[in-house]
């Protein structure tokens, strides 16, 4: 069982968030953080929790070609107003969502545009990077692996044990 946080660069860290717009990417990972427990409105339960890795074809400015990773963190439901069941629809149409057997399968290595969206941290230190929607990938889009690593955050809860399952496009 995971506790599913992730901790945020620091003001000041020189960390550069993608600009909010559309940008090309592939769906390069699958992160299973098992169930999970949450709290909303003082109510705790647990939750099977799940991570999206988009690998966006946008370079980094100043950082040697290396490329945006962006994780956007789900409740594994299917449910038509679940997060991830309105992404994968908007992305790739309600047929394709219907139809899938297994995630995994589904989902690794597909082309797609994601919206990137600037919101302001709570503690008002600043703003993060979100990924808002998914579009379809517009015809000749072939946004590559190549660089891809998985984020500092993923890592360090693989190695606290908070991580039941990465699984890598091509690995």
């Amino acid at each position: 069982m995971g506790n599913f946080n992730k901790s945020n660069a620091p003001s000041g860290s020189g960390f550069q968030i993608a600009e909010a717009d559309f940008h090309n990417a592939i769906i390069g990972g699958l992160v299973d953080f098992g169930e999970v427990e949450t709290e909303f409105d003082g109510i705790k339960k647990m939750q099977h929790k799940i991570a999206f890795l988009y690998y966006l074809e946008t370079e980094i400015p100043d950082r040697d070609g290396e490329r945006y990773v962006m994780t956007t963190n789900y409740t594994f439901s299917f449910h038509a107003m679940s997060t991830m069941n309105k992404h994968l629809t908007a992305g790739f149409g309600s047929d394709f969502v219907n139809n899938i057997d297994d995630l995994e399968d589904a989902i690794l290595g597909k082309q797609v545009r994601v919206l990137v969206d600037h919101q302001q941290k709570r503690d008002g230190s600043g703003s993060y990077a979100k990924i808002d929607s998914l579009r379809p990938a517009k015809k000749g889009t072939d946004v590559s692996m190549d660089g891809f690593a998985l984020p500092k955050w993923i890592v360090e809860a693989n190695e606290k044990g908070e991580v039941d399952a990465i699984v890598i496009h091509g690995q």
